[in-house]
């Protein structure tokens, strides 16, 4: 918890942009489940994240492990409208690295078909095209891991568990 408050703190000191790229990057990273749920919380909260930069928290709680993933896909149909007036009139590239960061994380056809009726029920127009391949993208990465497994030493868990962080 100490290291997180430091790292975030650094935040609203480093004069740098790539630092501050940096420090948003990272927050994710943490392995305490509530930190992570802090990070993504921090990036609708109007503390001086950045329009333009407050995906990349969402990213590195995603990209952090299994648990990331699903964090940053509840964390987004939890606070899709929140989301949407953070953006307000920007461009819709931003929606765009919200959706990619926050559901695009998954391996499997459920997943895929739960995202696409998500956004059936929520329609974003703008960016249908990255939703469209966005659900492509899981799609083919489920048929690649299935594809994969019928290998011995890439069947069994431990090995796809030492993949992760």
């Amino acid at each position: 918890m100490q290291e997180y408050e430091k790292i975030q703190a650094y935040y609203y000191t480093a004069v740098d942009q790539a630092e501050k790229k940096l420090v948003l990057g990272s927050l994710g990273w943490m392995n305490d489940r509530s930190l992570k749920n802090r990070t993504l919380e921090w990036t609708l909260s109007g503390e001086g994240v950045k329009t333009q930069d407050f995906f990349y928290p969402m990213g590195s709680v995603s990209g952090s492990g299994n648990e990331g993933t699903e964090l940053s896909w509840e964390f987004f149909q939890k606070n899709l409208p929140r989301i949407q007036t953070k953006i307000g009139k920007a461009s819709s590239s931003l929606m765009d690295a919200c959706i990619f960061n926050c559901c695009g994380g998954f391996l499997s056809n459920e997943r895929a078909d739960e995202i696409e009726s998500f956004f059936k029920t929520n329609p974003l127009p703008k960016s249908g095209r990255k939703i469209s391949q966005m659900i492509e993208n899981i799609r083919a990465n489920a048929s690649l891991l299935e594809y994969l497994k019928q290998y011995d030493e890439l069947n069994d868990p431990q090995f796809w568990k030492s993949l992760l962080p």
